[in-house]
């Protein structure tokens, strides 16, 4: 079984690392299942690119989704929150 991963922000580092995953989804390697951002035209992108879902609330990604590792890729003041919610 692969591991379900999801990110937290589709801004610039996020943007990277979403294409990283995505290499990796694509290489059967990972199963790249969500990204989470407040921004919607930042998940437009990444649904449109990626076919990839998006959430604006991270928390409703980690309730709806079963993932099994989660990135975390917002402004360094806002990881706490959601690294503990992660947890």
């Amino acid at each position: 079984m692969k591991t379900r991963v999801g990110v937290i922000g589709a801004g610039i580092y996020g943007s990277v690392l979403i294409n990283a995953y995505y290499g990796a989804h694509r290489q059967g390697l990972i199963d790249f299942v969500a990204v989470s951002d407040l921004k919607p035209e930042a998940l437009e992108e990444v649904r449109r690119r990626y076919g990839i879902k998006g959430y604006s609330d991270y928390k409703e990604m980690l309730d709806r989704e079963k993932l099994d590792a989660v990135a975390v890729v917002t402004p360094d003041y806002l990881h706490e929150a959601c690294v503990l919610e992660a947890a």
